[in-house]
């Protein structure tokens, strides 16, 4: 279980990698890399979610 979770996060990071930072949130005191991580933990998470429920989801957390 602990091993499929990480590697879901490891994809979700490399997704969150692909995608340029014009797509993240700005947040006032997180870096793009930290708000890059978030959206990849949401992703790992909530994969059956679809994507525009986790970008607004994204965009209430930062």
């Amino acid at each position: 279980m602990n091993t499929i979770r990480t590697l879901a996060l490891l994809v979700g990071c490399a997704a969150a990698a692909a995608c340029s930072s014009a797509n993240l949130p700005e947040s006032q005191k997180l870096s793009s890399q930290k708000v890059g991580e978030i959206a990849a933990r949401i992703e790992a998470q909530y994969p059956n979610l679809a994507q525009d429920k986790r970008d607004e989801v994204l965009r209430v957390v930062v």
